[in-house]
């Protein structure tokens, strides 16, 4: 703070889309130099400093809970903190360790299952028809997962990242087909969550209203209100992977337009498709 230094920014001819010039006002990220045949450079220019943005975003975005949702809100941002903080600081460093990512993803998923309805529902019937609801989609999400890794011959190499865990760990290798199966169920329990609470709160509110009303005529309410939740949240699903990964999806089928039957058993697209497919049947379970 307070002081002048000199940081070079290479800007290399060779990139079709060139980055920007630094300007006065900018704010950089830099690094220093350890390229010993340039001693005289002292500092390189590695980024723009772009995570301002999101945390003035974040913050936003936990205000307008909080103003709107108020308790709920704040239960919200406490179950979000969970579930983040369980993948960050509990999944992910046993999976880098050696760990079985099969078990760990289960344990972990029911944790994300658990934890987030409790905080924000309590410990009530409502919380638990939720779960239960829950844990027979991501089930089915599983079981599905499981048949297609074996029935795809599926490899886990679907991009250079997973290239890069392979060899991670020489002695003790990731299995990087494992990651499909937690990645997959990861999404599932978002979205079957999402609808089993949705279905689970609006029975809840109807039975609240209309205490008179049989558990046959609740069940035949809860089909219609999930008959409508199922068409909107499978389209969101499909459309959610579709969105992100729609470079690689444009890549490959401009490479290969003349073969679509390539396209659909890329292990990258089927691994896709997948994932929409099984979170979907997660869904409807």
């Amino acid at each position: 703070k307070g002081e002048n230094i000199t940081a070079i920014q290479q800007i290399d001819s060779m990139y079709a889309v060139r980055q920007k010039v630094v300007e006065p006002g900018d704010k950089v990220v830099i690094y220093k130099n350890q390229n010993a045949a340039a001693r005289d450079i002292k500092y390189m220019f590695a980024e723009y400093h772009r995570v301002d943005f999101l945390i003035y975003t974040y913050i936003l975005f936990a205000i307008l809970l909080v103003v709107l949702g108020k308790s709920k809100g704040v239960n919200t941002l406490i179950s979000l903190s969970f579930t983040v903080g369980c993948i960050l600081f509990v999944f992910i460093p046993a999976a880098l360790n050696g760990g079985n990512i099969y078990s760990w993803t289960i344990s972990t998923g029911i944790y994300i299952m658990v934890v987030p309805l409790v905080i924000n529902n309590g410990a009530s019937r409502k919380s638990l028809a939720a779960m239960i609801g829950c844990t027979a989609g991501v089930i089915m999400s599983g079981i599905l997962t499981v048949m297609a890794i074996h029935a795809c011959r599926l490899t886990g190499l679907t991009s250079e990242d997973a290239m890069y865990l392979l060899f991670l760990n020489n002695e003790n290798p990731i299995d990087i087909r494992a990651i499909i199966f937690s990645s997959i169920i990861f999404g599932a329990v978002g979205a079957v969550m999402d609808v089993s609470m949705s279905i689970a709160s609006s029975l809840s509110e109807i039975k609240e209203q209309a205490p008179d009303m049989s558990a046959k005529q609740l069940m035949s309410s809860g089909m219609v209100i999930g008959r409508d939740i199922m068409g909107t949240m499978a389209d969101t699903l499909i459309l959610a992977y579709i969105g992100s990964s729609l470079s690689v999806t444009l890549l490959i089928a401009a490479y290969n337009s003349s073969t679509p039957l390539l396209l659909f058993n890329s292990e990258m697209i089927l691994v896709e498709l997948l994932q929409a497919v099984a979170g979907s049947m997660g869904i409807l379970m």
